[in-house]
Formats: C-alpha cells, structure tokens, sequence
C-alpha cells in the first residue's frame, strides 16, 4: 500500500501545480487586456518627401562580349567520358602539338568528319 499512498500523493502534487499554472495564466491574460495599448500622436505634418533617385548611367555594358557579337559561331560545352589511359595518350599528343584537350579533340572530330564524309 505504500506505492499506492506515494502515486496519490504525487498526482495531488501534479494537478496543485497545473492549478496554481494555469491560475498565474489566467492573471497575466486579465493584466494584459487590462493596460492601454500604446497610441502615437497624430501631428498634422506631412511627412518630408525622399529625394528622388537619378536614373543611373550605365558606362559598361559589362561582361564579356559574346561571340555572336563579334560575328563568331557560338560553341556548345559536352562530356567526354574516356579510359584513364586513353586520356593521358590524348593529353600527350595534345602537349606535343601546343594544344589544350579541348582543341586537339575538336581537330580529331573535324579530321574524322572530312576523312569520313559521304556525299
């Protein structure tokens, strides 16, 4: 009987102290109601005017120029999925002849198209 007495006591415990919360709850809604909302002062002053901004002037258009504006054909980025070793081939052949991967590529694809070109 013992853990019974101590279950009782304790829930007694528990619904005092949601009491007295909710209780402390109650209160500060009533105060709250209770005080005057703040009210700011009407003054028949027009508020000052913001000065108006001056259209700005680009002096760069910015960027750097596409190639369509300079009359070029515009290239397209891909993907080139290759063996490790046939990468480090092409980027062999490309160092000999002062090209970067993506050049020497671009003239092995144009050389193949010529080479294999039906008409």
């Amino acid at each position: 009987m013992g853990v019974n007495k101590l279950l009782k006591a304790g829930i007694a415990g528990e619904k005092e102290q949601l009491a007295k919360a909710s209780a402390k709850s109650e209160a500060q809604t009533v105060e709250e109601k209770e005080k005057p909302s703040k009210v700011t002062p009407k003054t028949n002053e027009e508020p000052p005017e913001k000065p108006k901004k001056k259209a700005a002037v680009k002096k760069h258009p910015g960027g750097r120029p596409t190639n369509e504006s300079k009359g070029k054909i515009s290239r397209k980025q891909y993907t080139l999925t290759l063996v490790p070793d046939d990468y480090s081939k092409i980027m062999d052949l490309a160092d000999a002849d002062g090209l970067s991967f993506s050049k020497y590529i671009e003239r092995a694809v144009n050389e193949y198209i010529s080479n294999h070109q039906t008409e």
